[in-house]
This record gives C-alpha cells, sequence and structure tokens, in this order.
C-alpha cells in the first residue's frame, strides 16, 4: 500500500491493529500520548499499553477515544475506511462554512441579548 490509501496510517503502513488506529487518529489530531492521556483522565501508561497492544481499552474508554479522536467506533475497532481520520477530514470545508455561518448568528444573538439587557435595566 502506498501512504495515500485511506487505511494508512500517517507513518505509511496500515493500520492493522487497534493500538495502530489509536495512535494514528491521535497523530493526525495533533496530540501527544501525554495530552490525549490528561484529556481522557487516564495515565500515560495506560495509553501507551493501549498504542502498543499490550492492553486493550474498556468499552467506555473506546467510546471516549472515537468522540475525542473524532473517528467512528466502528473504525478504530476494524479499521474500515469508513470513519477514519483521513476519510473524515473531506467534509472539512464544509464543516469550516457551517462553523462560520453558526459563528456569525451567535454573534448577532449575543447583541440581541445585550440589547434586552440594557431595556431590563433601563425599566429596573
Amino acid at each position: 500500500m502506498n501512504s495515500t490509501t485511506t487505511d494508512d496510517t500517517v507513518t505509511g503502513g496500515p493500520a492493522e491493529t487497534l493500538g495502530d488506529r489509536i495512535r494514528e487518529a491521535r497523530l493526525h489530531r495533533g496530540l501527544s500520548v501525554e495530552a490525549l492521556a490528561r484529556n481522557m483522565g487516564v495515565e500515560t501508561a495506560s495509553l501507551a499499553a493501549w498504542e502498543s497492544g499490550e492492553r486493550q481499552p474498556r468499552a467506555n474508554r473506546l467510546n471516549l477515544l472515537s468522540g475525542m479522536l473524532d473517528v467512528t467506533l466502528a473504525w478504530l475497532l476494524d479499521g474500515g475506511s469508513q470513519g477514519s481520520p483521513t476519510a473524515r477530514n473531506l467534509d472539512i470545508e464544509e464543516m469550516r462554512g457551517e462553523l462560520e455561518r453558526v459563528s456569525q448568528q451567535l454573534t448577532a444573538l449575543a447583541g440581541v441579548v445585550d440589547s434586552l439587557r440594557e431595556r431590563l435595566s433601563d425599566s429596573a
């Protein structure tokens, strides 16, 4: 396989094991082992053991990993290209556009909230 195949790791080899996929997704998100472990509330040694295949995370930790690494649980478990970090990046421009629209809406709503607060304080 070449390094552009969607189920290749960032190092160029296939993400064959659960540990490989955890490492791939973590690196894709730009996180160190220490940072991800801290964010998950687990020991660094535990996360390192999951990545090395020495131990397997419990089901609740798999769900947490899936969410924090923005990959599907199915991809973490079996490595199918659907839900992989590279496959999910295809929609990044859509997400950026949606984020910009929502940000503009929030800015407008913040103005409305400020206006209502002023009116309430003036009437009190």
